[in-house]
């Protein structure tokens, strides 16, 4: 299967993998877990460790204590039985694992890929386990209403984001509805179910990036949309703001209110 540059060097095993399948030597390691259905291949989280397998048999008990372990795990389980999708990790060595990793999901992002990773984690004991599960599932159901759009040689191309609009006009679809609305609207749409959370200024880049691929990434200015400055939207000081700000580089999601 045809995967994008940014995997070149990679081993891939399926998940959960067999016995020894793995190599158990204390090197660094950068994996990725991807779902596979009808050719179209995805990831959906990137991680690093120096212990492979093992962390491998993490993600398998998926215990609720342990925030990420419980989401992959159980976005693992929700692909494969659920959705009949097969699931692989792909995985290499790596001399700065950190570094390898933050770099990997840069890439992934830019190409409009949704990771798990961009889901801000709770605290197992007050957290709801059902709820948390459900928002697993949600994710899992957003990248599958997307494979249409992309095809295993294209991950990581960037030539992707105008694919999608080429076929939706080749089969006579509408235009995505990013190109119809306003900068606005698409904060208020992408962040209507983030009433009263306070965000950092860079999830919410990823947040409406996950949303809205194509935003024009220069244009990501949570304060032109809470207290504003010079040219800022016409929503900024009013009450149907998106964002109240709490300080520098944080902002409390407002609820949605009508204009």
């Amino acid at each position: 299967m045809a995967i994008g540059k940014q995997f070149e060097g990679y081993e891939a095993v399926d998940f959960p993998p067999h016995a020894r399948s793995l190599p158990e030597t204390s090197d660094d390691y950068v994996y990725a877990f991807c779902w596979i259905l009808d050719g179209v291949e995805s990831p959906f989280y990137v991680g690093q460790t120096k212990r492979l397998a093992g962390r491998m048999n993490d993600y398998r008990m998926a215990q609720f204590a342990a925030c990420t372990d419980f989401r992959v795990g159980e976005a693992v389980k929700y692909l494969r039985d659920s959705k009949k999708c097969r699931i692989i990790v792909r995985y290499k060595v790596s001399a700065e694992m950190r570094k390898d990793e933050h770099a990997l999901i840069r890439e992934l992002h830019l190409s409009g890929v949704g990771l798990l990773n961009d889901l801000s984690g709770y605290n197992y004991r007050t957290a709801n386990q059902t709820q948390e599960k459900a928002a697993v599932h949600k994710f899992c159901e957003v990248m599958l209403d997307k494979r249409e759009y992309r095809q295993p040689s294209e991950i990581g191309d960037l030539a992707l984001k105008r694919k999608r609009v080429e076929d939706r006009v080749a089969n006579k679809r509408t235009v995505s509805k990013e190109r119809e609305m306003s900068n606005h609207d698409m904060f208020a749409e992408a962040f209507k179910e983030y009433a009263n959370q306070v965000l950092k200024t860079e999830d919410i880049g990823r947040i409406l990036l996950r949303h809205y691929p194509e935003f024009n990434t220069g244009s990501i200015l949570p304060n032109d949309h809470a207290g504003g400055d010079k040219g800022a939207c016409e929503c900024a000081r009013k009450d149907w703001r998106i964002f109240d700000k709490v300080k520098r580089g944080l902002y409390r999601v407002r609820p949605s209110s009508p204009r």
